[in-house]
């Protein structure tokens, strides 16, 4: 910057000098901002990326459980099914023994 005045004639050298150490520190000021906004840029990037890895995680564990809920369900028609069919012969089963037994034989004289 120069800061000589044509109409007074004052030169001002001196305080050249000290606009130049300003500059410096503020540059210096600048410089160590810009270091500590791309730490801040560096941590957010490195925070987002690890959420990521847990949203994908989340999403995996979301998929599972809803593959496990499909196979799932495909067994409990299944165990219907059979539960219906176990039922059934279990019901004959206990009603035969009763029918064939000695004990079948003794009913229908108790309740006559």
């Amino acid at each position: 910057m120069y800061c000589h005045n044509i109409n007074t004639g004052i030169d001002c050298s001196d305080n050249n000098s000290d606009n130049n150490s300003d500059n410096n520190v503020n540059l210096d000021m600048i410089i160590k901002d810009l270091y500590s906004i791309s730490e801040i840029q560096e941590n957010i990037k490195a925070i987002l990326e690890n959420d990521k890895s847990k949203l994908n995680k989340i999403q995996n564990i979301q998929q599972n459980i809803s593959s496990m809920e499909d196979h799932s369900l495909v067994d409990i028609k299944e165990a219907k099914q059979y539960n219906i069919s176990y039922q059934k012969m279990l019901f004959l089963g206990i009603a035969g023994i009763i029918m064939f037994s000695p004990i079948g034989g003794i009913l229908p004289l108790i309740f006559l």
